[in-house]
């Protein structure tokens, strides 16, 4: 009976070794594929590396952007402001002056209406003077024969 348990525990000591074999391949299966794992890991590193320095560019451009856009604007701003000045002075400017030239524009038609009444009768005038000179010197002509006759 001692040879059976000996032959079983050579057989259990047998397959023992089997297992601890493969365990030791399956061991430096992983060894193996840790040490290609940290291969690619330290490789990602670098690539994050790289990725985290460009996204500090990036911030930093934003933030240089975000500047500009804030400079912008208050310029923008500005210039509305300039313009609403500008358009609130050229409001007064009409009033004050559109006032003034609607006003002489009425004066100039109003007097332009009284000279074209004053050219009218003054024509009437000169077209009675006319005729009564045509009269006159008519009356004067026959006076002359007249008095040519008596003497």
């Amino acid at each position: 009976m001692e040879e059976k348990i000996l032959a079983k525990l050579d057989s259990m000591q047998n397959q023992m070794n089997e297992m601890n074999q493969k365990i030791d391949r399956i061991d430096q299966k992983f060894d193996k594929k840790f040490a290609e794992m940290d291969k690619r890991l330290e490789g990602i590193d670098e690539r994050l590396d790289k990725v985290e320095t460009r996204l500090d560019g990036m911030d930093e451009r934003f933030d240089k952007i975000e500047t500009e856009i804030d400079t912008l604007n208050k310029e923008i701003y500005e210039i509305k402001e300039d313009v609403q000045v500008a358009l609130d002075q050229m409001f007064v400017l009409e009033n004050d002056y559109g006032r003034k030239i609607n006003i002489m524009y009425e004066e100039l038609m109003a007097r332009n209406e009284r000279t074209e009444g004053l050219e009218k009768n003054l024509m009437a005038l000169q077209r009675r003077v006319d005729k009564n000179s045509a009269f006159i010197f008519h009356y004067e002509n026959q006076n002359t024969a007249l008095e040519k006759t008596k003497k």
